[in-house]
């Protein structure tokens, strides 16, 4: 820290006190104002005033040792004054137009009385310290405080706890301040106008919601809307596996999974950052049962209004967009329910085909026939068969739908008969109708 400058004066000739609005190193501006505003009782005005930077005169007409007291007492809480002598009076210019009066011989000068020498002055008493003046010595103007053990001593070159440059600390204490004054400023610009924050920082945006960035932040309605996409796409994908389900399909799906988790944990990271929260904090969606409640409030808290860790504030999202996510989602949704249907009734007939291949060589008497049932009604129906005469063929789809026709002219005419008849009665989505039998001879 430097010492509060001084003026060399004489000790017997009066000074007077000067501010000029300077801190000392190792003092914070903010409070050396307020110390000052409580000592001197002077009102905003009167403060910005001192701190203006213009030449203050607070005290005229002071001895040297009570100069040096209000300049030790003001160097306790930073504020450096300087010791001036007090400015001589003006002298009265001789009348213009009278002619100089020229100084008496030499011998007149000799031979007059000496002139008697003015009595010395009397030293005034050193009047009573106004009040806003009153100020007392705590602290000699040449300690410092070492920055980095805290340790107060007198001004050295090296702390003589720590050995640190005590020159050098205080002026990287003083820097570092700075720096976070000029931070604070520009967080409480950048809360105060966001858009112009982020014109001045060369057009910097927050991350978008479908991206592969951690870093960054996005807001509700933009991650309400990419998460729906998401879920879209994800239903569309089991929807199309549905339909006709097969391993290339079934990897797809996987590697679709793999692809929503990836960029939902993306979206809840940046919720988080939204939030002025760490991403970690993601990692609680993945507790069982109440990662369904974290992912619900981690959507749904609202993000700070202005600049934090993570970045400016993200823009706005867009409700139409929203609303489009949503139509897209009920699609998908309605694509899921055909195909899943689709896939039970498939799954069901082939339960309940046992195997219409079981239906082997029959004989018998013969008549056309068919039937819509299982068991007894199958049973029934191949005792008929077994007995027709002439030309016949048996057509099933399963154990449950079948027919048959025989006493036909040709062989042609009994399998075009059965198959009518077996397609005629055969639920949708169940195996398609075929010949397993003609003339008593098994069909493989």
């Amino acid at each position: 820290m430097r010492a509060p400058a001084t003026l060399s004066v004489s000790m017997s000739a009066p000074v007077q006190l000067v501010f000029r609005g300077e801190v000392l190193a190792g003092f914070r501006l903010e409070d050396v104002q307020r110390d000052l505003a409580r000592l001197l009782r002077a009102d905003e005005a009167g403060l910005k005033r001192l701190f203006s930077g213009q030449r203050t005169v607070l005290k005229r007409g002071l001895a040297a040792a009570d100069a040096q007291r209000y300049v030790s007492r003001l160097a306790a809480v930073g504020a450096r004054l300087h010791v001036e002598p007090m400015p001589a009076p003006p002298t009265a210019p001789a009348a213009s137009g009278w002619p100089a009066i020229a100084p008496p011989p030499e011998e007149d000068r000799r031979a007059a009385p000496p002139i008697a020498a003015p009595p010395p002055p009397v030293p005034m008493p050193v009047p009573a310290m106004p009040t806003e003046l009153a100020l007392v010595a705590t602290a000699p103007a040449d300690e410092v405080v070492c920055p980095t053990c805290g340790e107060r001593q007198t001004r050295r070159v090296l702390c003589r706890s720590c050995a640190t440059n005590l020159e050098m600390a205080l002026a990287a204490k003083a820097e570092d301040e700075a720096l976070r004054r000029a931070e604070r400023q520009a967080a409480l610009e950048a809360r105060r106008n966001p858009r112009r924050h982020v014109e001045a920082n060369g057009g910097e945006r927050s991350a978008s919601a479908i991206g592969l960035s951690f870093s960054g932040r996005v807001g509700r309605l933009s991650s309400a809307t990419a998460n729906l996409w998401l879920i879209g796409a994800m239903l569309l994908l089991t929807a199309g596996f549905l339909q006709r389900p097969s391993l290339p399909r079934l990897l797809l799906v996987g590697v679709g999974a793999l692809g929503v988790f990836f960029f939902s944990m993306r979206l809840t990271v940046l919720r988080c950052h939204d939030c002025d929260r760490h991403g970690w904090w993601a990692l609680f969606v993945l507790v069982p049962y109440a990662g369904s409640l974290a992912s619900l409030l981690i959507g749904l808290l609202p993000g700070n209004p202005g600049t934090n860790e993570y970045g400016p504030p993200p823009p706005r999202g867009r409700w139409r967009w929203f609303g489009l996510s949503l139509v897209v989602l009920v699609l998908c949704s309605a694509l899921l329910v055909r195909g899943g249907l689709r896939f039970a009734e498939r799954y069901a007939a082939e339960q309940a085909d046992d195997g219409a291949d079981d239906i082997v060589e029959l004989g018998g008497d013969g008549r056309i026939g068919g039937g819509s049932g299982g068991g007894a009604a199958l049973q029934e129906a191949l005792r008929d068969y077994a007995g027709a005469p002439g030309h016949k063929a048996f057509a099933a789809s399963s154990r449950q739908t079948f027919a048959w026709a025989g006493n036909a002219s040709s062989l042609d005419e009994a399998v075009r008969e059965a198959m009518a008849q077996c397609d005629a009665r055969r639920k949708p989505y169940t195996p398609d109708c075929r010949v397993v039998n003609v003339n008593g001879q098994a069909v493989r």
